[in-house]
């Protein structure tokens, strides 16, 4: 009877192969790429995304880079460089353009600096009614430098010198976003300022934030757009209408705060730096905190030494569960990345129990590349794809595949200490992007669709023993 039942199982399973095109249920789906962008620089190192419903759009922390790409193909339709909105097809002409601005605003105001310095050391050698003064070396110095300029005439110029930016936050929609900004080829008054850009329209506006001290980092808008989250001057955390400023609330934090996250849904958010911090938007109140030792245990109380500074952290769909990955200088650059516990200790914890989620080995962890289309999937990182892991069991349920040709994702451990490929996934439909390193050195944004997929991704998964 049990040899029928075998050979019965054997057949049924063969014929649904055959009929679906997909693999036996102990094998892991094979998913290739849908698309894979034509440009290089595609990093995600200090990046934040945004995913509109058309749209991808990518900023940094510390520079003024805005990038917008369709999701349809995967290029790049606006970028924002040096205070500027650049467009498809003519980025690299657009981006000269600005350089050569800058350039000539170093001319100019070096040439009237000269001129300036001249006359000046005229005034106080005709002041000291000193003779034979265009014969001073001073003068001659100054005289020389200004023909060597007017003969050089403008040159180029990499903005950096002239503009510095740092782009904050994007409106879920991508309609708008945040830059504060020093622009040295506006008046004097204007050199400093913290404007609104409108993505649509191109234009900007002042902001109407009046906080305490000054505007800092992180800067963040929650996925539903009803609230900002800023970190002023004084380190408060303030959160606020994002349009008009208006102060929402408070909260209190006991050390630097490294970044703030929030939940999809936007009813928590957390803190992270020497602990991680959640809390709760609409009371206000704290919900926990998670303190990890330098062997990656989980501590619980309030802990202000030895602390293990958190650098990243990621909400999964529901807000269940929290992924964190900290750092520590301990150890040597150039072991092995993916030991237990090197520079690195990546967890998962499930902050409403209190607990840790230790299903997966560390060396799983330490190469998370971000939660999957549900709460019991995670993105885990291996040498030619993603793999689409079972959090409870550690079952790899789909392989999403990089193209041929590309780089192994699991680069060794760098000065920096962070993690090398960052995947994002778009629960509502399993659109998943991320970034591979192809054979002639650039890294490239690869998207997965696993709409198609997912009926047989919750079926493999329900097969599966243990729920998160």
């Amino acid at each position: 009877m049990k040899r029928f039942l075998y050979l019965a199982m054997f057949i049924w399973g063969g014929e649904a192969g055959a009929i679906t095109g997909a693999p036996p249920m102990s094998e892991a789906l094979v998913i290739p790429p849908a698309r894979v962008d034509s440009e290089g620089g595609s990093l995600w190192f200090n990046v934040n995304a945004t995913l509109t419903k058309e749209k991808f759009i990518k900023t940094s922390d510390q520079t003024s880079a805005l990038t917008i790409r369709s999701l349809d193909d995967l290029d790049i339709e606006l970028y924002f460089y040096g205070g500027h909105f650049l467009h498809k097809g003519r980025i690299k002409e657009e981006m000269a353009a600005v350089n050569r601005n800058f350039g000539r605003h170093q001319f100019e105001l070096e040439l009237k600096g000269l001129e300036a310095s001249i006359q000046q050391i005229r005034r106080d050698y005709a002041h000291l009614k000193k003779a034979d003064i265009d014969q001073k070396p001073a003068v001659r110095a100054a005289e020389a430098r200004r023909e060597e300029l007017i003969q050089e005439g403008p040159q180029p110029n990499a903005f950096n010198l002239w503009y510095y930016g740092a782009t904050g936050a994007v409106s879920p929609d991508g309609t708008y976003f945040y830059c504060y900004q020093t622009d040295r080829t506006e008046p004097r008054e204007l050199w400093q300022s913290y404007w609104v850009f409108d993505v649509k329209t191109e234009t900007r506006r002042p902001s109407t934030f009046n906080f305490r001290g000054k505007i800092d980092q992180p800067w963040r808008i929650s996925p539903d757009g009803r609230y900002g989250l800023v970190r002023t001057g004084d380190l408060d955390l303030v959160l606020c209408d994002p349009l008009t400023g208006e102060i929402k609330k408070n909260f209190k934090y006991p050390w630097h705060i490294e970044n703030v996250y929030f939940s999809q849904d936007s009813k928590y958010l957390v803190l992270i730096g020497g602990e991680a911090w959640i809390y709760e938007i609409e009371s206000g109140r704290r919900m926990g905190n998670l303190f990890i030792n330098r062997e990656g245990a989980h501590r619980k109380g309030l802990f202000k030494r030895e602390t293990w500074p958190g650098q990243y952290a990621e909400f999964s769909p529901s807000g269940r569960y929290l992924f964190q990955r900290a750092y520590t200088t301990a150890g040597g650059i150039g072991k092995d990345l993916w030991t237990a516990a090197l520079h690195s200790t990546h967890v998962i914890w499930d902050w409403r129990r209190d607990r840790l989620v230790e299903s997966l080995p560390k060396e799983a962890l330490m190469r998370f590349e971000g939660w999957g289309p549900t709460d019991d999937l995670v993105l885990i990182a291996e040498p030619d794809h993603v793999a689409v892991t079972h959090l409870p069991t550690g079952k790899v349920v789909a392989k999403l595949m990089q193209p041929p040709g590309f780089k192994t994702r699991l680069q060794p451990l760098t000065v920096d200490h962070r993690t090398h490929a960052r995947s994002l996934c778009r629960p509502s439909d399993g659109l998943v992007l991320s970034d591979a390193l192809a054979a002639d050195g650039y890294y490239r944004l690869i998207r997965w669709d696993l709409g198609p997929y997912m009926d047989e991704i919750r079926k493999r998964v329900a097969a599966l023993p243990g729920k998160p």
